[in-house]
């Protein structure tokens, strides 16, 4: 039985040049990135862009890459790339029921979960995908967005009110 070689081998074998270490890299971690991207952008086309760009980014900057998790650095890559995707986006135009391809949104319990979701800024919602969506504990969101631990529990504690908020808006109207 072959033992697979750590992330760190990898890493020291991509930066000496092996396409074959890069290509293990890409294969063990794409499904985790492409998984985060998505869950930021609610399609299916930006967060295939934005992972493979994350990929592209760290295989260019290997140099830089510091450890302890290569898994951990190219997602945070991905995100911040999804992040920067949203932003731009949101100032051409803003992101409505119609402009969003319904079978590439991120799927939501609820209609009303899903708008309360979308409605929260670009910064709040990835911090709850981030934290609900993707299972990532608040340190490691912190980590992944570049953001201190408190900021991170603030954002998440107003985007939950904002979020319980809308939703009661909505069962309210229901009534």
């Amino acid at each position: 039985m072959e033992i697979s070689p750590s992330d760190e081998a990898l890493v020291d074998e991509a930066r000496a040049g092996s396409r074959d270490a890069a290509g293990r890299l890409f294969d063990r971690h794409w499904r985790e990135v492409w998984r985060a991207a998505y869950a930021i952008s609610s399609s299916s086309e930006v967060a295939e862009d934005c992972a493979q760009d994350a990929f592209m980014r760290a295989f260019a900057h290997l140099g830089d890459y510091r450890g302890p998790s290569f898994r951990a650095w190219v997602t945070r890559i991905a995100v911040n790339r999804s992040l920067d995707h949203l932003r731009r986006e949101r100032r051409h135009a803003p992101i409505t029921e119609e402009t969003v391809d319904p079978s590439a949104r991120m799927p939501a319990p609820d209609a009303a979960l899903d708008r309360a979701l979308r409605d929260l800024s670009v910064d709040k919602r990835a911090i709850v995908v981030l934290r609900f969506w993707l299972g990532y504990s608040p340190p490691e969101v912190a980590d992944l967005l570049g953001l201190p631990l408190g900021t991170v529990h603030s954002r998440l504690s107003r985007a939950l009110t904002k979020m319980r908020e809308d939703l009661e808006v909505n069962d309210v109207e229901r009534a």
